[in-house]
């Protein structure tokens, strides 16, 4: 599931099997190495090994 905001932009995403937050990062955010930014507003989501996602996670993509 993918969230858009009122612009039409992504806000939210959801983890998919197979998913890092380098390939999200890559994907949703044009460059892997920002998956740290991901890692940052997501940590809560995360916990405190970002090598770790799980499918269904939601993570709020940065702008």
């Amino acid at each position: 599931m993918t969230v858009l905001d009122r612009t039409g932009k992504i806000c939210i995403y959801t983890v998919k099997p197979g998913d890092s937050l380098p390939a999200i990062a890559r994907r949703e955010l044009g460059h892997e190495s920002r998956w740290s930014d991901l890692y940052r507003i997501n940590r809560h989501v995360i916990g405190d090994n970002p090598h770790l996602i799980h499918p269904g996670l939601l993570l709020t993509l940065p702008r």
